[in-house]
């Protein structure tokens, strides 16, 4: 393996943590209360957090950095696909498939189900499938105030990756899989323009594994592309594109969704993909002692991005209880601040979430993750 793939740099948990953050801020957000409480600001500040939804774009570009540089080291290796698809197996299938048995069978016996998580139970197949992206499903699996699914279907594009990508590493040599995903890459967004002009009407493009895995080829472009990698000025260069990329994504967040949403949905997929995915090569080739890559090995964003998948699980699932439970209006009343009662529903949501993922992690995760020993 080239000596550029180092095995384990602690900035990329960072990069993860940082993922997960954006993802939790823009999910608690609070748009209408925001806006009501502060008529000026509150608009200003919403578009910010809900930029953080493009966290899950930043976790597919590091997937695919991730899992193509894990698949270049150990090609053509005995147990190829066996270790491989066990360890991922061993890693993502534990707390997912536990949190569709907590849902459909524990939680039926602790709270009266609406019509619409009654629905959702009835279609529980394609999520046990990894299918819940799949446009035959044709369904909103957000529909419930009791629970939360719709955040499953980036679980399913990765999925979808994991099955295929393995395969198409074993077989072409390193020349082609650059031109692979580069092209991958670009039917992605196009699929993405093509969703957003006919007002995302178009069911195998919307939420599809086609549409939104463009961050998944950026990401295996860059692992490969450093396989290879020799010293030069890359790290400077890709520098020069997040400085690029950055203003330009900064004002599309404020222009108003009214006039330009499909243009903007449009250019946001791909320029955030091409920027995260300049930001890891910064990450993974610059000096330890870069002033970037010292933020992101901060503690907190490492620990954020350690307990990242099991966040990103649980945060979606319980949204609506959390509503319930820490109403904001609620906070805000009990706190005499719309301020400190916002503030507050957000350290709630992402602490409850965070306990629920350091749980599962220590009393269930890791012992599944012991079993990797036996797939090396």
């Amino acid at each position: 393996m080239a000596d550029n793939i180092k095995k384990y740099i602690p900035a990329l948990d960072g990069f993860r943590g940082l993922a997960i953050l954006m993802v939790l801020f823009g999910h608690f957000s609070g748009e209408a209360i925001l806006k009501q409480y502060y008529p000026v600001a509150g608009p200003v500040f919403t578009k910010i957090v809900l930029f953080g939804l493009r966290g899950v774009d930043l976790f597919f570009v590091l997937s695919g950095y991730l899992i193509t540089s894990i698949l270049l080291g150990s090609k053509g290796k005995q147990r190829f696909f066996i270790n491989f698809y066990s360890r991922r197996f061993l890693r993502i299938f534990p707390v997912y498939y536990a949190s569709l048995f907590l849902i459909f069978f524990i939680m039926p016996h602790i709270f009266k189900f609406d019509e619409q998580a009654i629905e959702i139970s009835h279609r529980q197949i394609w999520l046990w499938g990894y299918m819940g992206n799949f446009p035959l499903s044709g369904f909103n699996w957000d529909t419930s105030d009791i629970f939360k699914l719709g955040h499953f279907w980036s679980l399913a594009v990765e999925q979808h990756f994991y099955l295929i990508w393995p395969f198409v590493v074993a077989r072409f040599d390193r020349h082609l899989l650059k031109t692979i995903c580069l092209s991958w890459f670009a039917v992605s967004s196009i699929a993405g323009v093509l969703d957003a002009i006919t007002n995302f009407d178009i069911l195998w493009l919307h939420w599809s594994s086609i549409t939104h895995s463009g961050g998944l080829a950026l990401g295996s472009y860059c692992a490969i592309y450093l396989y290879d990698y020799k010293k030069g000025n890359l790290c400077k260069s890709a520098m020069k594109i997040v400085y690029t990329c950055m203003p330009i994504v900064s004002l599309l967040v404020f222009v108003p969704r009214s006039f330009f949403e499909k243009i903007i949905t449009s250019i946001m997929y791909p320029l955030t993909w091409v920027m995260f995915s300049a930001l890891l090569i910064v990450l993974v080739t610059s000096k330890q002692e870069s002033k970037l890559t010292r933020l992101f090995e901060n503690k907190i964003l490492i620990k954020f991005g350690m307990y990242s998948y099991g966040i990103y699980i649980f945060h979606g699932i319980f949204r609506p209880l959390f509503e319930k439970y820490f109403p904001r209006e609620a906070l805000i009343s009990a706190t005499g601040s719309p301020f400190v009662g916002i503030s507050l529903y957000f350290f709630l949501a992402i602490s409850c979430s965070s306990a629920m993922a350091f749980v599962s992690w220590h009393a269930y995760e890791k012992h599944c993750l012991k079993l990797k020993s036996y797939f090396t």
